[in-house]
């Protein structure tokens, strides 16, 4: 088997690699890059190129240079099947430039929050072909074998896979980590890791941070609801609407303080489209989970022909008016998109917002229109947030429980600490064909 990361060996987002026989060549992911290709030092707008075609795309760079993959790419030899790890937008946010045959093999969770993405986000990826995959159920593309592994992350339905062809192994790691609440699949992988495997692929996105162990996702729960006592007032929070993991959190709290989590109508959306009867989601069973309708996001509803949703999510609604009349009821969802919508509470006495994401997204200009209205109410701030990767002592762990032959560094801006930990680590640069 031969192994090309076409993006991805120094970079966290963007993720691209190629897996290929003499026969049959897989992608796994296809992210839309977080940092610009032209200039690692500078974000990607992702909104400055969601109505590019894929060859101005190339042309910049966005695209990763695969070829057959793309509609645009005629006779050329086509990549048989992509596989996805995981419903983040580094990882999937080029799919909408893929031919729309290629089957796209992907958890039922990735598939459907891809789908509610689609509706609501400027970057679509309109799978056309998409192929479910479940929990170590082996499949086979052409002459490869992939076995998925479900594991811990923020983004719901993460895999990981062990790739084989004549008797040779690659394990993708994809984004995982140990501390959430779905943890007990990492300890589980620790006791049944595959043997024998040849070359791993991990992520290595904490490798520049602290040394500190991550919190867990009970204590980011137990960190919210100290805050809510902290603050009498209005709870504004600000976290991912896929970040199911923080959404269980929220509500959790909401639950220990006898508070009402209110979220806006695409979170809602992407709740109840997971099916998941334990998941909070608008229903009867889960009482203190209320819904924000603002305009914006029902002219998408309404455009995506989704209009029963109105009538149905109609019993949990909760308005300005009555969250006006008594703002510390309330752990509120708040981003830059909702404002105008959250202003006319008018009542931002000892409120305080909650920001649980990563800390560096505060610097994006999205969030400056955030502070400022927090600065005109005098609205406080608090952190409380866990990565959704892997802390050093797991990412041991990960390999001592394989003990690949050779260990491939992807998904990080600090491949040279790779070598530091991992004596059997192999350089690797974007686009070196490696053969196992």
């Amino acid at each position: 088997m031969k192994i090309t990361i076409h993006r991805g060996a120094k970079e966290i987002g963007g993720s691209c690699v190629e897996i290929s026989t003499a026969r049959t060549r897989v992608i796994v992911d296809l992210g839309l890059p977080l940092v610009a290709p032209w200039n690692k030092k500078d974000k990607l707008d992702s909104s400055a190129f969601s109505r590019k075609s894929s060859k101005e795309l190339l042309d910049i760079g966005v695209l990763p240079a695969v070829k057959g993959l793309y509609a645009m790419d005629g006779d050329e030899k086509r990549v048989d099947a992509l596989i996805l790890s995981h419903p983040h937008q580094d990882h999937y946010g080029l799919l909408g430039h893929i031919r729309s045959k290629t089957p796209v093999y992907l958890s039922d969770g990735a598939k459907k929050i891809i789908a509610a993405s689609d509706i609501f986000l400027p970057v679509q990826a309109n799978i056309k072909n998409p192929v479910v995959i479940n929990d170590r159920k082996a499949f086979d593309i052409g002459d490869i074998k992939v076995t998925p592994y479900l594991v811990d992350h923020s983004g719901f339905g993460a895999m990981a896979f062990l790739i084989e062809n004549d008797g040779k192994k690659i394990f993708y790691s994809g984004d995982f980590r140990a501390h959430g609440r779905k943890a007990k699949l990492f300890q589980k992988f620790l006791r049944t890791a595959p043997s024998g495997v040849d070359c791993l692929l991990m992520e290595g996105t904490t490798l520049g941070r602290s040394g500190e162990p991550p919190k867990t996702e009970d204590e980011i729960e137990n960190q919210i609801v100290q805050i809510a006592k902290k603050y009498a007032g209005l709870k504004l929070f600000y976290a991912s609407g896929q970040n199911i993991d923080r959404l269980v959190s929220f509500y959790r709290a909401a639950i220990k303080t006898n508070k009402f989590l209110v979220v806006d109508l695409y979170t809602a959306y992407v709740l109840d489209s997971l099916g998941v009867p334990s998941i909070p989601h608008p229903n009867s069973k889960f009482e203190r989970l209320k819904v924000f309708y603002t305009k914006p996001l029902m002219i998408k509803i309404a455009r995506a022909k989704l209009d029963h949703l109105f009538k149905k999510y109609r019993p949990f609604e909760i308005k300005t008016t009555e969250i006006a009349k008594n703002p510390g009821q309330a752990f509120l969802m708040c981003r830059q998109s909702l404002l105008s919508d959250i202003e006319p509470i008018k009542n931002f006495e000892n409120a305080v917002l909650t920001y649980s994401m990563y800390e560096g997204y505060r610097r994006d200009s999205s969030f400056e229109n955030v502070q400022s209205f927090m600065d005109r109410h005098k609205i406080a701030f608090e952190y409380a947030h866990t990565s959704g990767h892997a802390g050093v002592d797991d990412l041991k762990k990960l390999v001592k429980a394989l003990n690949p032959k050779i260990l491939i560094p992807i998904h990080t801006f600090n491949p040279e600490r790779y070598a530091e930990l991992w004596p059997n680590t192999h350089p690797f640069n974007d686009g070196q064909v490696f053969e196992i």
